[in-house]
């Protein structure tokens, strides 16, 4: 089309705006061939009817470093995956600013398994406290999967974050951790928890760690059962 002369941009535009509602490949093609400006065309199809025209309108906005929280959010219990999928890439730089408890509705069951796991994973970035939050929350869920991830988090948390974490949990958040260590103790053990509280600080020094490794100590606290 360059080379014809024509702005590939421009004929894009004019399909937008012709086109209602516009086809996801015209959203897709000034998304690649057009300029910030032109996320103004994009965002009143966040809601196509279409899931691959939402998708495309959420990817068109990454595109042009636009991603506000507000516009974002609702679209992250999208029924389609690769709509959550691209909101999720989108707010994961950000995730350290969103509203952790509009985030902690999207963990329950009722959802489908797609927003469960994005909405863990912005909650995950949101902190390290949080982190270990949700993980612990969801170390007794009924979903197979979700179980699994969450122990599995908890555990590269252990082997490669918690060395290097030099802070500890206070006030109303302390207490959070402490309540669901104690709640999750017979899932994970006494000897993982012990482990856990040590890192956390929410446990005094002479109830040190000992020779077990992170890595060990979740090998051997974690059940079978809880993984099956």
């Amino acid at each position: 089309m360059r080379r014809a002369g024509i702005d590939p941009a421009t004929r894009y535009r004019t399909l937008l705006a012709a086109q209602q509602p516009p086809a996801p490949s015209v959203i897709a093609g000034l998304s690649e061939t057009g300029i910030r400006s032109d996320i103004d065309l994009f965002q009143p199809w966040l809601t196509h009817p279409n899931s691959r025209g939402r998708a495309e309108a959420v990817r068109a906005l990454r595109r042009h470093n636009c991603a506000p929280p507000q516009l974002l959010l609702p679209l992250l219990p999208d029924p389609v995956s690769s709509v959550t999928r691209q909101v999720t890439l989108s707010l994961h730089p950000q995730a350290h600013t969103l509203d952790e408890h509009s985030l902690r509705p999207l963990l329950h069951q009722t959802h489908p398994h797609h927003v469960r796991m994005a909405a863990c994973r912005l909650l995950r970035a949101h902190g390290t406290w949080t982190r270990i939050s949700v993980d612990l929350q969801l170390i007794n869920d009924p979903t197979d999967a979700i179980r699994t991830d969450a122990l599995a988090d908890l555990a590269n948390w252990l082997t490669h974050g918690a060395a290097t974490t030099y802070s500890f949990p206070r006030g109303p958040r302390a207490d959070e951790l402490a309540a669901l260590l104690t709640q999750t103790e017979a899932t994970l053990g006494a000897e993982l928890v012990r482990l856990l509280r040590f890192h956390l600080g929410l446990t005094d020094a002479s109830n040190a760690r000992g020779s077990v490794t992170p890595r060990k100590a979740c090998r051997r606290a974690t059940p079978t059962s809880s993984l099956t």
